[in-house]
């Protein structure tokens, strides 16, 4: 039943108005896009470029307008991640922890798993004093 309602997600939409022309086009790239599992060891290879520091204190990251899909709803998420840490002798510039955030976010999780796998990655990366997200 929940295929064919997928299918069926435009019957009462007039395809024929300017306004919805290509929208299913649009909507199939967009459901693509969200739901592309890009594999953990990919993401760390692509952004995990460190550069040495002596910075000993905290440093607080704030990534705005990250959205992730939903898997019970399929609806997005919108999401503000805090990632707070102490450096080990390595950081990471500023951009990469939006990009892994965007990147991870690309496949349907529960935000725990999500919060997890972004941990994870950047403990990786960083192997920080402390860290959390």
């Amino acid at each position: 039943m929940a295929e064919k309602g997928a299918i069926d997600v435009f019957k009462n939409v007039d395809l024929s108005d300017p306004h919805f022309n290509r929208t299913p086009l649009r909507m199939q790239r967009w459901l693509e896009e969200y739901t592309t599992l890009i594999p953990l060891e990919e993401i760390k290879e692509k952004y995990c470029v460190t550069f040495p520091s002596n910075h000993q204190g905290e440093v607080k990251i704030v990534v705005n307008d990250t959205y992730m899909l939903c898997p019970h709803h399929f609806l997005p998420v919108d999401m503000k991640i805090e990632i707070v840490y102490v450096p080990n002798g390595r950081i990471l510039g500023m951009s990469k922890f939006s990009r892994i955030a965007r990147d991870l976010a690309r496949y349907p999780r529960v935000q725990e798993e999500y919060t997890n796998l972004l941990y994870e990655i950047l403990h990786s990366c960083l192997q920080p004093k402390t860290a959390k997200c």
